[in-house]
């Protein structure tokens, strides 16, 4: 389900996502969403550029709803992680710049042919994509736009400080490539008690970001700032920072747990009700057998839904009328039972997985995962 402006037109989309999921809906809430993108936009200055990450699904939002969204609100930038997302979102007829987060070997023709712009984090990306250059008729005032990555201590992508000299060689040496940006990723932002290190990855960035941008004879923004980097170091943010699972409404501090809306709610119904004798066994192996009469929902959801079965056997909960219901047995493929002894509902009552952050978190926490893997 999708709520938002009408001028978005999304009653057709809305209706083959209820035909899709029946009984049981994610539903996105795009005015919540604009409500955070306007409030991360109190906290930057006016002449910051916001860079959207609808790389996942958009976290489980759906990456077409919200970019569109997005891009009708004004948004400088969207970020994908792989290049069909990209080429997805502009046949939907979205034109706002894309940056590619890891192009594939493949995909660089694709990335050329819809104004992709690849994110170049190592030599073997660059060697990749100028031969595909190579052999691509480009106009020559026509050149590729990249976005080089710098590994400032996070240890996952992006070049080293010793390989900046020669990166620099080879992008001036190469007129039908124009960097767009160049940046870095913290790799604990949101964590005080790795605030030094951060400080230091900010530095190192700032320092080896000036060596590239200080030989290109044309404009390239920075960037380093998440999501947790906007609110805790404002003082880091160049010329853009990129919002990533704050914009759809998981906080990552108290304050943005007062201000942000959650977008993305899941929900299901009670599909039968019955009472099962003490001794009796419920669900698959056994697992969960029974020590009183015991009132059980069997509810329309399971792992191939996002319900991790870790929860299974009273290790997690549904929300039902607002009071918690512990899962029983063993949480299955699309389908779970949760015990209602205590719990007055009825088949077809609604029932909650999430439906705003605390929720999410504390279903993240008991599943021994983040919010992001539950979204995605």
């Amino acid at each position: 389900m999708l709520k938002g402006a009408r001028v978005f037109e999304f009653e057709q989309i809305s209706n083959q996502l209820q035909e899709k999921a029946h009984e049981t809906v994610l539903e996105i809430n795009l005015n919540h969403l604009i409500h955070n993108l306007n409030y991360f936009r109190t906290k930057v200055d006016k002449s910051t550029k916001l860079m959207a990450m609808v790389k996942a699904f958009s976290y489980g939002s759906g990456s077409f709803e919200v970019a569109n969204v997005l891009q009708f609100h004004q948004l400088d930038y969207l970020a994908v992680a792989y290049t069909d997302e990209g080429v997805e979102l502009r046949k939907a007829g979205i034109n706002l710049p894309i940056m590619v987060m890891s192009p594939e070997e493949n995909s660089f023709d694709a990335m050329i042919k819809h104004q992709l712009e690849p994110e170049v984090f190592s030599f073997r990306t660059l060697d990749l994509l100028e031969k595909t250059i190579g052999h691509t008729a480009l106009p020559p005032n026509k050149p590729v736009r990249i976005h080089i990555k710098l590994d400032t201590g996070m240890h996952r992508l992006g070049f080293c400080p010793d390989q900046i000299s020669e990166l620099l060689v080879r992008i001036q040496q190469n007129p039908m490539l124009m960097v767009k940006s160049v940046f870095s990723h913290l790799a604990a932002s949101d964590k005080s008690e790795h605030d030094d290190f951060t400080r230091r990855q900010i530095a190192l960035f700032d320092e080896l970001s000036l060596k590239i941008t200080s030989v290109i004879p044309y404009p390239v923004m920075r960037h380093i700032l998440n999501t947790g980097g906007v609110m805790r170091f404002p003082q880091a943010q160049f010329d853009m920072v990129r919002l990533g699972i704050g914009l759809y409404g998981v906080p990552q501090s108290q304050e943005e747990a007062d201000k942000l809306e959650a977008v993305l709610s899941l929900e299901s119904i009670i599909s039968q009700i019955k009472t099962i004798k003490a001794g009796e066994s419920i669900g698959y192996n056994r697992s969960a057998v029974l020590e009183e009469p015991t009132t059980i929902g069997i509810v329309p959801v399971g792992y191939a839904d996002g319900l991790p079965r870790i929860l299974s056997n009273g290790k997690g909960h549904l929300w039902v009328g607002g009071q918690k219901a512990p899962i029983i047995g063993d949480v299955c493929m699309d389908m779970c039972m949760i015990n209602l002894n205590g719990i007055k509902a009825a088949e077809g009552d609604t029932v909650i997985v999430f439906d705003d952050a605390s929720k999410l978190s504390e279903l993240a926490k008991l599943s021994q995962t983040i919010p992001y893997e539950l979204l995605t």
